[in-house]
């Protein structure tokens, strides 16, 4: 995708991102490494060049050749920069949960093992705590749903699913005929379960609420309605 240039006042400097961390694993601490971009749960350059115990600079080349070469892809993260102690502008780059679990074997530093570990922990964190949205009665936007159609894409990519069935399981999980219908509180309780079934944890009660809300709903939805309305018609 078309890089952007963001800046990100306070994120530290190169010379910061060489520390170590030896914060304990709690919830406070691993909002620090995982932060939220338009609802998507994101990590960045310097705070990886932290966790896993790496000069930024080092970090930024590794990045630049998964990039160059196609291994991370270009949905996957974003140019940005942060500004240094001696404030000037400084690349960085912000991965998404997809990107950042590609990276991390390639990253390598003094803390390596325990900066994947916190890595993932942060983003499953966010996951669990529900964060991308507050939970609200409140009629979904575009950019509430965007997690959603990622989601979908990963369901169809991973468990070889289309993207009108990944569409409909999620919609019938909510409760509703299309996307655009969504709640805020909707999209909440769909992402989570996008999450369970992506991470092989969902439970009965998963499928026993789809097949629920399906019969109320008066059958599966139709495949032509779900996509006209949830992606071709603006309001998805």
């Amino acid at each position: 995708m078309a890089t952007t240039s963001r800046n990100e006042k306070g994120r530290g400097s190169d010379k910061h991102a060489t520390q170590p961390t030896t914060t304990a694993g709690n919830d406070t601490a691993l909002a620090e490494i995982v932060h939220l971009r338009g609802g998507v749960p994101v990590t960045d350059s310097l705070t990886i060049a932290r966790e896993f115990g790496r000069r930024h600079d080092n970090v930024m080349r590794t990045l630049d050749s998964l990039i160059a070469d196609g291994t991370i892809d270009g949905l996957n993260f974003e140019e940005t920069s942060y500004t240094d102690e001696s404030n000037r502008q400084q690349r960085m780059i912000e991965l998404d949960e997809r990107g950042a679990l590609i990276a991390m074997p390639f990253i390598g530093g003094r803390n390596s093992r325990a900066g994947q570990v916190r890595l993932v922990d942060a983003f499953l964190s966010l996951r669990d705590n529900g964060a991308q949205l507050e939970e609200s009665d409140a009629l979904s936007t575009v950019l509430d749903r965007l997690p959603l159609y990622k989601a979908a894409d990963e369901m169809m990519a991973k468990h070889g699913l289309s993207l009108p069935r990944a569409y409909r399981m999620l919609c019938a999980y909510a409760g509703v005929v299309s996307f655009a219908q969504m709640t805020r509180r909707h999209v909440v309780a769909a992402l989570r379960f996008a999450w369970r079934y992506l991470s092989g944890s969902t439970t009965p009660a998963d499928f026993e609420r789809i097949e629920h809300n399906r019969v109320q709903l008066g059958g599966e939805p139709a495949q032509l309605p779900l996509i006209g309305s949830g992606l071709l018609a603006g309001g998805a």
